[in-house]
């Protein structure tokens, strides 16, 4: 693709791209000059020193996240260049660096891995939950498929909850926003015994006003109501043991992409022109999804001085159902009831070790998902002869199918120091993943609703796959001097081959590969008060799985290779005592190099409304969710009191243009976000804090998509704002 820029001020500007936790200032430090917090990071499978660590790191304390307004995964992009986030249908997809996933089906797995507390949330709907309760969150970027296994493939976002301490503390907060909007959140955490301690945590949000309405059948659309009740407990039975034990479960009933208004200024199937305001919509059926998961988690550490063994043993179960209308029209052309289960079950074992100067970690993991449709329905409007399917009056489709995934690992990384100022790192994993899926599609008598009579199976398949593939690692660096890192590291991803639920009688998609060249430079001053990381990747992409339209849903395939090549900045500076900032820069340009047989949907079609479907060659045009700039910059300004303080918090983010089709004709136009809020925060705990999001009220998007039936877009909240009360303790 761009080889001119291969090689040259890209792998030279060297680098970590970060954006480092914005902290606050050392009580305890002696110097006269303002201070960063020390970060630590895990993002080596052991305890580091963020600058120490040869890879990409964007790193969040929970106080930061907060501030930035940033209250779940899919608003993460706004201070992390380099990450989109978009989904559909409840489900979270993560971009990072320009590798991602379109599909969020049942049983298929993101591009970039979400972790909680060490624990792998594989299926994309586990990622939309709301944040409570974070110690930190670190966003690994490039493959990490060697410590972290399949579907790392671009990276990791890796959300870290507080532990519980003996020390009895806690908060918490209420607030009220426009739109009737209600939230509230509570932390406590104590100590039960002399080794056991234990927190609870729980986060709501009610919003009474919809951002719009249906036009067609009444009542508010894009509501987000949800609650999350998470408890963790630590048992220290000796010195050396540390047992965690963590458990949650939350119901979800965000309408956001459920919905399907038509893109401003399109014409939908019908015809259906969209509506002005972009909030509306003009369905048929009104979506009121019901998502409810829960799951836990137990972690065995044991320290035997040179080594240290953990155990993490997860499970997580997930069930989802909604009603709604999937042409976007107010006429009964595709009506659907979306149901699917969720279930998965890990066991991870890891041995990390120090010798001389060696570090080392090896590690088996074991892991088993299911996924279902139990079944999900569907009422299409009969077609006119001849009909592609054989459904008549008064019946509809249901598609009972599962998928299985078995997938086992084990692998081993090694750092060696040459000297006392360069070190090298070799790793590798080779995994084996199982792919089955069963399959039933029936033709039903009976309306989308009530029950129904099975007339004839007229789809059923059975298959299974399997896949072994290594990914590795190697990296040198180098301690320029005793403030400057240097480092350059190779690396292969894979993300595991997959089914897909709907078209379940095709053979699976094969996995994906990404073989990364990445080369940093991390600098850390002497006084601790300033941070600055550059980097500069080259990414070359096979077998990119991609979604294909088909009646009723998408079918996935490999479709595509592309090439990414980009440069990383940030820099995090405590100007005084009571200023920081932190800025950080992402530039990339991703295009697809070989996809010649790609959906078109760029001509309107004028009798029926929504687009003439079409293939043809797209090689040339950009990837996905790989906008050519991003920009991020937060502000901290501390005013102390005798009484307490005030603080000032604003974080401003552009992102130029986004493709959300792979023939470029859907895209989200360059946008700026700005976030802020300001508070009065006294000695006794108590505080009061006034905050705005998308102070601009800008029109961005959140999730876009095509079919033959139209441009779909579900925007971004508009503006909103409210006031905050607060009380913590013990802290």
């Amino acid at each position: 693709m761009r080889t001119k820029l291969i090689g040259t001020s890209a792998i030279a500007l060297i680098m970590s791209g970060a954006m480092p936790v914005m902290a606050q200032v050392d009580p305890a430090s002696t110097s006269a000059d303002p201070r960063l917090d020390r970060i630590t990071v895990t993002a080596q499978r052991r305890q580091q020193a963020l600058e120490d660590v040869p890879i990409s790191i964007a790193t969040f304390s929970g106080e930061q996240v907060e501030d930035a307004g940033v209250n779940d995964v899919g608003l993460l992009s706004l201070i992390t260049p380099g990450l989109q986030v978009t989904g559909s249908l409840g489900s979270i997809t993560p971009y990072l660096r320009g590798i991602g996933t379109q599909s969020g089906g049942g049983g298929e797995t993101n591009s970039v891995a979400i972790y909680l507390d060490g624990v792998y949330l594989a299926s994309p709907n586990n990622g939309a939950f709301a944040f409570n309760n974070i110690e930190r969150i670190e966003v690994l970027k490039g493959p990490q498929g060697t410590l972290f296994g399949q579907s790392a493939t671009g990276g990791l976002i890796h959300i870290i909850t507080k532990d519980p301490t003996q020390d009895p503390s806690g908060s918490v907060n209420v607030s009220y926003g426009n739109y009737n909007t209600v939230d509230g959140s509570f932390y406590h955490a104590q100590g039960l015994t002399d080794n056991l301690a234990a927190d609870i945590a729980f986060t709501g949000r009610y919003q009474g006003d919809g951002y719009g309405e249906n036009v067609v059948v009444g009542g508010d659309t894009n509501l987000r109501r949800e609650f999350d009740i998470r408890t963790k407990w630590l048992w220290t039975p000796l010195d050396e043991a540390r047992v965690t034990f963590s458990a949650y479960y939350g119901e979800n009933e965000n309408d956001l992409g459920y919905n399907n208004p038509f893109a401003p200024g399109s014409v939908g199937v019908g015809p259906t022109p969209a509506l002005d305001d972009i909030y509306d919509v003009q369905t048929n059926l009104h979506a009121e999804p019901d998502r409810s998961s829960f799951g836990g988690s137990l972690k065995i550490e044991y320290d035997f001085g040179d080594m240290q063994l953990t155990s993490i043993t997860g499970y997580h179960e997930l069930e989802h159902e909604v009603v709604f209308d999937q042409d976007g029209s107010p006429l009964p052309l595709n009506d659907v009831i979306f149901r699917t289960t969720a279930e998965s079950w890990q066991q991870e074992l890891l041995l990390n070790g120090s010798m001389d100067k060696l570090d080392w970690t090896v590690g088996f993991n074991f892991f088993h998902d299911v996924a279902a449709f139990p079944p999900l329905t569907l009422v299409p409007a009969p077609p006119p002869p001849p009909a592609p399917f054989p459904l008549g009056p008064g019946q509809r489709f249901d598609i009972f199918s599962e998928q299985d995934l078995e997938s086992i690992a084990i692998f081993a990384q090694l750092t060696y120091a040459i000297t006392d100022r360069t070190r090298i790192t070799a790793g590798g994993r080779n995994t084996w993943d199982e792919r089955s899926i069963v399959g039933d599609q029936q033709i039903v008598d009976g309306t989308l609703q009530g029950p129904g009579t099975p007339v004839a199976s007229f789809i059923t398949s059975s298959q299974s796959v399997s896949w072994s593939e290594p990914t590795w690692r190697f990296s040198v660096d180098h301690d320029v001097t005793d403030e400057l890192l240097a480092f350059a590291s190779i690396s292969r991803g894979y993300k595991t081959g997959a089914f897909n639920l709907i078209s379940f009688a095709n053979p699976a998609a094969d996995p994906e590969i990404l073989k990364a060249y990445e080369g940093g430079l991390k600098f850390a001053s002497a006084n601790g008060n300033f941070r600055a990381n550059a980097s500069a990747y080259f990414y070359q992409y096979e077998n990119m799985q991609l979604l294909r339209s088909v009646v009723g849903g998408a079918e996935l395939l490999n479709a595509a290779e592309s090439e990414i090549i980009g440069v990383d900045f940030d820099m995090t500076w405590a100007a005084t005592d009571q200023l920081q900032f932190s800025t950080s820069v992402a530039w990339m340009d991703g295009e697809f190099t070989d996809y010649p047989d790609a959906d078109i949907l760029d001509v309107p079609n004028t009798v029926i409304g929504g687009f003439v479907p079409m293939t043809g060659d797209v090689s040339g045009n950009t990837t996905l969710q790989s906008p050519e700039w991003t920009f991020n910059l937060l502000a901290d300004y501390t005013i102390p009191l005798e009484t307490g303080s005030i603080d000032f918090n604003m974080s401003y983010t552009h992102t130029s243009e986004v493709f959300y089709s792979v023939d470029n004709s859907l895209s989200q136009e360059p946008f700026n976000v700005i976030n802020a809020n300001a508070g009065y925060f006294a000695s006794g705990g108590w505080g009061v804090k006034l905050w705005v999001k998308n102070l601009t009220n800008e029109e961005y998007l959140a999730i876009g998509s095509l079919s033959s039936a139209g441009a779909y877009t579900y925007f971004h909240p508009p503006r909103t704002y409210g006031v905050e009360l607060s009380y913590s303790w013990g802290e």
